[in-house]
């Protein structure tokens, strides 16, 4: 019988620890109770732990308040427990809390306000960009292709990615209301998370695609005839967009509007429950694809396409005129080489700040009672991520800047597209003859 008392208290002691209510150094010193104080030491803890569990539980609706759904690193679900009775000022989360920490609350003042704008420069920007490439002018050249459709992408992306997640998380900060649950329907969930997946992998591969396309013209030269034609560029665009969409039609099979915090009163647009595993699996290959491939497939090959511009160059200081046509040539390279290290340098730190914030979720999915200790890191985190994805959506409105910036012949396209120029052909005809061949001879990289 006491063997049996004792394996009991022993029992019991260890359930105290492994639940978190005691350390182990705390069941050191179980040992030689019975169970009758455990039990007494159970309860008094016990409510302390309720206590903690009540502010747990306010923590997890407030990130969920503010969280992408579209990245929903941890089952957060595991770890509400809607059978406890708490104070309704404690568990109702709110858009803001005064104890966020200050990060989060520039975070998502920065994502709230920000957003909007890029959404409209996009808007505008990406319109004008594809009314300029596919000019009669400026379609006759392969390169034309791919910042056509990547303009095209450009706009489908703000419009079907950006601005919805922007409406859904940014309306609680704004009205001070609920956020809007609009995808949070059958249906509407998986068409915003088909075209979400389609348009970003779509927008980031056209870029890797035009980088190769401008590689080989650069850097062999004897192949430029057969790779670098309209044709080719034509079939490049229909096979990269015929793959994102087969590929990606697979991702609404695995997603629908599912509880994300058990109690029935949270249900939003996530992966189902029971393809989670493969969700994670499908989520992991896709940051992958649109993120490290791409960094490694542009940084190698616009090395290489300097390297060659700089040794080209060199010739052109001995050859006194420059043909229009490699004028060109040498504009869209230029281009590219803008484009890509933007693409680079806008989404690098929020691909960091995402894995951040996964490694962290996995470490604190995995140690149910260390949720609360390192809620506070996981906000910050939070913090830094709704501040860097707001900087790498400015990916999808800044192209046409670049493009101004860098292209002369984008820009007096642009200028005939838009009527500025009409006035001034004769004005710039009487100029042409005295002024234009100077500055040509001048090997402008403009």
């Amino acid at each position: 019988m006491n063997d049996s008392e004792d394996t009991l208290d022993s029992a019991a002691s260890t359930f105290l620890a492994d639940v978190g209510l005691f350390s182990e150094e705390d069941v050191d010193g179980l040992e030689d109770l019975d169970g009758g104080d455990i039990f007494s030491l159970f309860s008094n803890r016990s409510l302390q732990h309720t206590q903690q569990l009540c502010a747990m539980n306010s923590i997890i609706r407030s990130i969920y308040a503010n969280s992408d759904s579209s990245s929903s690193d941890i089952d957060f679900g595991n770890y509400y427990n809607s059978n406890i009775t708490c104070n309704d000022t404690i568990v109702q989360g709110t858009a803001s809390d005064s104890n966020d920490p200050a990060i989060l609350t520039i975070g998502r003042r920065f994502y709230v306000y920000l957003t909007p704008i890029i959404i409209l420069i996009g808007l505008i920007g990406n319109s004008l960009s594809l009314k300029v490439f596919t000019s009669r002018r400026m379609r006759k050249q392969s390169s034309s292709y791919y910042l056509a459709t990547l303009s095209g992408s450009d706009l489908l992306t703000l419009l079907l990615y950006v601005l919805p997640s922007w409406l859904k998380e940014a309306s609680p900060l704004i009205t001070g209301d609920q956020r809007l649950g609009f995808i949070d329907y059958d249906g509407v969930c998986h068409l915003y998370v088909y075209f979400a997946y389609v348009f970003r992998f779509l927008s980031v591969w056209l870029i890797v695609i035009f980088t190769v396309e401008r590689y080989i013209g650069v850097c062999h030269p004897l192949r430029r005839r057969e790779m670098c034609t309209t044709s080719c560029a034509g079939k490049g665009v229909i096979s990269i967009a015929a793959c994102s969409l087969l590929v990606f039609a697979t991702k609404p099979a695995l997603s629908g509007v599912y509880e994300t915090v058990a109690g029935g009163e949270v249900h939003r647009c996530t992966s189902r429950p029971n393809f989670k595993y493969v969700s994670f699996i499908f989520d992991s290959v896709f940051a992958v694809l649109t993120t490290f491939v791409p960094f490694i497939i542009i940084l190698s090959m616009n090395s290489l396409i300097v390297r060659k511009l700089f040794l080209h160059k060199k010739r052109q200081r001995r050859d006194k005129l420059v043909s229009p046509e490699n004028r060109m040539k040498i504009e869209f390279t230029l281009i590219l080489l803008t484009i890509s290290t933007g693409f680079i340098a806008l989404s690098l730190p929020y691909f960091v700040a995402w894995c951040k914030k996964f490694n962290l979720s996995q470490y604190m999915s995995s140690r149910t009672y260390e949720m609360n200790a390192n809620m506070d890191e996981y906000k910050c985190i939070q913090g830094l991520v709704l501040i860097t994805q707001t900087i790498f959506f400015i990916n999808y409105c800044s192209n046409f800047f670049l493009y101004s910036l860098t292209g002369a012949y984008f820009r007096s396209e642009l200028k005939h597209s838009l009527g500025y120029s009409a006035w001034q052909t004769r004005r710039a005809s009487s100029l042409s003859l005295s002024r234009g061949m100077s500055k040509s001879t001048r090997h402008s990289w403009v």
